[in-house]
């Protein structure tokens, strides 16, 4: 059953409790009466953007009102709900700070230029590997130090010249992996937990690279206050000016240096060569 299947069936279970259950249950008090709707609006992902949550709570809300003969009444209790919901959300559930020693990463605004690098499915993976991470840490910038240093200790970094990318999962599962399948294993993880992040390729002058300074991959992250920060799961470090960057996007493949094809017998093979050189020290 698909995310979007579940939510349509919890939608219209909702709308049946309440229409049909709730609403002839005799009032508890000439002012009181049961209203339960509003939790299918705070049951939506947390990764809903914010937009479309208050476009759902109108429209969820515009149905009830059908249903109850109330023109606008729960459209706007729905969409006012659905414009608190971050608040309703740290009351009800305060024990997830506790439990991962800081708040759940979050962007107050969804803006459109950051849905497309937000994970858009539901399955999470890598979520009891990053709670063991997240309780030893002590914020975000912490969380996600100490997440590239595991990575750059725990996963063994590999020279693959073959022109695919590893799925995370299998990364995950093998241990080791190239430049490019770290850096997209540490992009899914941190989408995981709510965190928009995109694909890196360029080149990296560092003298640890095996290979000298051709072509390297990395991943950047979007920190609210600080935007994109580089994260480096290879050496385990932070980006700085030793890094240049060539191309970005939320999908690796989309920054292929080279792509292309040709027809007949013919054979190709490509040969690169980049020499990096400090100008001033």
């Amino acid at each position: 059953m698909t995310d979007l299947l579940k939510h349509i069936l919890r939608c219209c279970l909702f709308i049946f409790l309440q229409v049909f259950l709730l609403n002839v249950i005799p009032p508890l008090h000439r002012y009181v009466s049961p209203h339960l709707y509003y939790l299918f609006i705070l049951w939506l992902p947390f990764r809903t953007p914010r937009i479309a949550l208050l476009l759902i709570a109108f429209f969820y809300g515009l149905i009830l009102d059908a249903f109850l003969h109330t023109p606008g009444l729960h459209a706007a209790a729905c969409t006012l709900i659905a414009y608190l919901r971050p608040f309703i959300i740290s009351l009800l559930l305060p024990k997830e700070v506790g439990e991962t020693g800081y708040p759940e990463p979050s962007y107050e605004e969804r803006t459109a230029f950051l849905i497309p690098f937000l994970q858009e499915k539901e399955e999470t993976y890598f979520m009891d590997f990053l709670t063991q991470v997240r309780k030893e840490s002590s914020g975000l910038v912490d969380f996600i130090v100490r997440l590239t240093r595991v990575i750059y200790q725990e996963w063994k970094h590999e020279i693959r010249h073959e022109e695919n990318i590893w799925d995370s999962t299998y990364t995950f599962e093998q241990k080791k992996g190239s430049c490019r399948d770290l850096a997209l294993m540490e992009m899914d993880m941190l989408r995981e937990i709510g965190l928009a992040t995109r694909f890196v390729s360029g080149y990296a002058f560092n003298p640890d690279l095996e290979d000298g300074h051709e072509l390297h991959a990395w991943l950047e992250v979007f920190l609210p206050g600080a935007g994109w920060v580089g994260v480096d799961p290879s050496l385990g470090l932070f980006t700085d000016q030793s890094y240049i960057p060539l191309a970005s996007h939320p999908d690796p493949k989309r920054t292929l240096p080279v792509q292309g094809s040709y027809i007949g017998s013919a054979t190709s093979q490509l040969v690169t060569r980049v020499d990096v050189k400090l100008l001033h020290k």
